[in-house]
């Protein structure tokens, strides 16, 4: 499958995912190994998320994700299993807050 229609089924599922009210955010990093063209994965996954409906913004190495968590827990599904080689290795480094009181 192309990495166009694997970004396009990413985006059908997280606006498909069930809405949770709860309110949640996360900051990670997707690690695509084993393979030689790892960064055309990568730069797919950043413009999956940006479109996503959940992108707060880029860090250093790393991206936020705001919002139910539902959508968020699906943007970081479809990351995880939609990028990178079928046969290969992919990591995320996750950090997630939920109901945080600073976010209000």
């Amino acid at each position: 499958m192309s990495l166009s229609e694997r970004q396009a089924k990413a985006q059908e599922a997280v606006r498909t995912a069930p809405t949770l009210g709860v309110a949640i955010d996360v900051q990670f990093s997707l690690y695509v190994l084993g393979q030689d063209r790892h960064m055309d994965e990568i730069y797919g996954c950043i413009d999956f998320l940006k479109n996503s409906g959940t992108f707060l913004r880029s860090k250093n190495f790393c991206t936020r994700l705001r919002g139910d968590a539902g959508a968020v827990f699906e943007t970081l599904r479809q990351a995880f299993l939609r990028f990178g080689p079928a046969e290969g290795h992919v990591t995320i480094d996750m950090t997630a807050s939920a109901n945080s009181p600073s976010t209000r």
